[in-house]
Protein backbone atom coordinates (compact mmCIF):
# COMPACT_ATOMS: atom_id res chain seq x y z
CA UNK A 1 0.00 0.00 0.00
CA UNK A 2 1.04 3.73 -0.75
CA UNK A 3 1.45 5.96 1.77
CA UNK A 4 -0.49 8.25 0.65
CA UNK A 5 -3.75 6.24 0.85
CA UNK A 6 -5.81 6.23 3.64
CA UNK A 7 -6.63 3.21 5.03
CA UNK A 8 -10.68 2.48 5.41
CA UNK A 9 -9.36 2.17 9.70
CA UNK A 10 -7.89 6.11 9.34
CA UNK A 11 -11.12 7.48 7.71
CA UNK A 12 -12.89 5.81 10.33
CA UNK A 13 -10.64 7.59 12.98
CA UNK A 14 -10.82 10.57 11.04
CA UNK A 15 -14.79 10.97 11.28
CA UNK A 16 -14.49 9.62 15.08
CA UNK A 17 -11.85 12.88 15.85
CA UNK A 18 -13.91 15.33 13.49
CA UNK A 19 -16.81 14.70 15.71
CA UNK A 20 -15.10 14.50 18.80
CA UNK A 21 -13.35 17.83 18.59
CA UNK A 22 -16.01 19.83 16.42
CA UNK A 23 -18.85 18.81 18.76
CA UNK A 24 -20.25 21.79 18.87
CA UNK A 25 -20.74 22.38 15.06
CA UNK A 26 -22.13 18.75 14.82
CA UNK A 27 -25.67 18.11 13.64
CA UNK A 28 -28.48 16.35 12.15
CA UNK A 29 -28.84 17.09 8.61
CA UNK A 30 -31.96 15.46 6.63
CA UNK A 31 -31.03 14.15 3.36
CA UNK A 32 -31.95 11.79 0.49
CA UNK A 33 -30.12 8.98 0.72
CA UNK A 34 -30.54 6.15 -2.25
CA UNK A 35 -33.74 8.26 -2.92
CA UNK A 36 -35.13 7.61 0.67
CA UNK A 37 -35.50 10.48 3.26
CA UNK A 38 -32.82 9.90 5.61
CA UNK A 39 -30.68 11.38 7.97
CA UNK A 40 -26.58 11.74 8.62
CA UNK A 41 -24.54 13.72 11.10
CA UNK A 42 -22.83 16.21 9.96
CA UNK A 43 -19.90 18.88 10.45
CA UNK A 44 -21.39 22.53 10.10
CA UNK A 45 -19.18 24.55 8.54
CA UNK A 46 -19.11 28.40 7.43
CA UNK A 47 -17.55 29.22 4.25
CA UNK A 48 -16.85 32.81 2.75
CA UNK A 49 -21.04 33.05 1.51
CA UNK A 50 -22.45 29.67 2.66
CA UNK A 51 -22.98 27.39 5.10
CA UNK A 52 -22.31 23.63 4.24
CA UNK A 53 -22.69 20.89 6.27
CA UNK A 54 -19.67 18.03 5.87
CA UNK A 55 -21.49 14.46 6.22
CA UNK A 56 -19.69 12.04 8.67
CA UNK A 57 -21.96 9.31 9.45
CA UNK A 58 -25.50 8.16 8.09
CA UNK A 59 -27.83 7.69 11.46
CA UNK A 60 -29.09 4.28 10.96
CA UNK A 61 -32.63 3.85 11.26
CA UNK A 62 -34.70 1.13 14.29
CA UNK A 63 -35.27 -1.48 11.02
CA UNK A 64 -31.10 -1.05 10.02
CA UNK A 65 -30.21 -1.45 13.41
CA UNK A 66 -31.78 -4.96 13.65
CA UNK A 67 -29.43 -5.51 9.89
CA UNK A 68 -26.15 -5.26 12.12
CA UNK A 69 -23.97 -8.39 12.21
CA UNK A 70 -22.51 -9.39 15.63
CA UNK A 71 -19.96 -7.50 16.42
CA UNK A 72 -16.02 -8.46 18.18
CA UNK A 73 -16.32 -6.42 21.40
CA UNK A 74 -12.95 -7.53 21.56
CA UNK A 75 -11.80 -5.95 18.43
CA UNK A 76 -13.74 -2.95 18.83
CA UNK A 77 -11.93 -2.46 22.38
CA UNK A 78 -8.56 -2.70 20.81
CA UNK A 79 -9.82 0.20 17.95
CA UNK A 80 -10.85 2.23 20.29
CA UNK A 81 -7.19 1.69 22.13
CA UNK A 82 -5.73 2.33 19.32
CA UNK A 83 -7.57 5.19 18.55
CA UNK A 84 -7.25 6.97 21.74
CA UNK A 85 -3.30 6.66 21.65
CA UNK A 86 -3.23 8.02 17.81
CA UNK A 87 -5.23 11.20 19.00
CA UNK A 88 -2.97 11.76 21.39
CA UNK A 89 -0.36 12.25 18.61
CA UNK A 90 -2.46 13.98 16.41
CA UNK A 91 -2.83 17.66 16.40
CA UNK A 92 -5.45 18.46 13.68
CA UNK A 93 -8.10 20.93 15.10
CA UNK A 94 -9.51 22.22 11.78
CA UNK A 95 -11.45 20.51 9.79
CA UNK A 96 -9.36 21.77 6.32
CA UNK A 97 -6.59 19.51 8.15
CA UNK A 98 -8.19 16.15 7.96
CA UNK A 99 -8.58 16.79 4.25
CA UNK A 100 -4.69 16.66 4.17
CA UNK A 101 -2.28 13.55 4.41
CA UNK A 102 -0.86 13.51 6.82
CA UNK A 103 2.48 10.94 6.68
CA UNK A 104 3.34 9.96 10.34
CA UNK A 105 -0.22 8.86 10.99
CA UNK A 106 -0.69 7.15 7.69
CA UNK A 107 2.37 5.14 8.56
CA UNK A 108 1.10 4.02 11.96
CA UNK A 109 -1.95 3.18 10.39
CA UNK A 110 -0.44 1.18 7.33
CA UNK A 111 1.08 -0.86 10.66
CA UNK A 112 -1.83 -1.10 12.49
CA UNK A 113 -3.63 -2.54 9.56
CA UNK A 114 -0.84 -5.36 9.15
CA UNK A 115 -1.10 -6.11 12.43
CA UNK A 116 -5.01 -6.36 12.65
CA UNK A 117 -5.44 -7.94 8.64
CA UNK A 118 -6.51 -10.99 9.58
CA UNK A 119 -9.27 -9.82 12.26
CA UNK A 120 -11.66 -8.13 10.36
CA UNK A 121 -11.86 -6.68 6.46
CA UNK A 122 -12.74 -3.22 8.65
CA UNK A 123 -9.13 -1.91 8.05
CA UNK A 124 -8.44 -2.71 4.37
CA UNK A 125 -7.83 0.68 1.98
CA UNK A 126 -10.64 2.30 0.09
Amino acid sequence: MKNNQKTRMQKHYEKLTMAKRMSHDLCAVPVQYKGKPACVLAIRKEEEDAIGFLPIARILEQEDMGNINAVDYGLAEAFKEAFDSIAELDERKELHEFSEQHEDLNEIFIELVDILEDASDIATVV
